[in-house]
C-alpha cells in the first residue's frame, strides 16, 4: 500500500510538473477547446 502511494505521488508530481511548463501554451486554448467541445455535445444531442 505504501509503495502503491509513493508511486501514485510521484505521478501525480510528475503529470503537475508536466501541466506546469505547458500551462503558458495550454492556458491560451483551454477555455476556447473546452467551450468548442461543450458546443459540439450540446448541437449533437439537439
Amino acid at each position: 500500500m505504501h509503495q502503491w502511494d509513493d508511486a501514485t505521488h510521484r505521478v501525480a508530481a510528475e503529470l503537475v510538473d508536466l501541466y506546469k511548463r505547458r500551462a503558458h501554451r495550454l492556458r491560451r486554448n483551454a477555455c476556447r477547446d473546452l467551450w468548442r467541445m461543450m458546443w459540439c455535445s450540446l448541437t449533437r444531442k439537439s
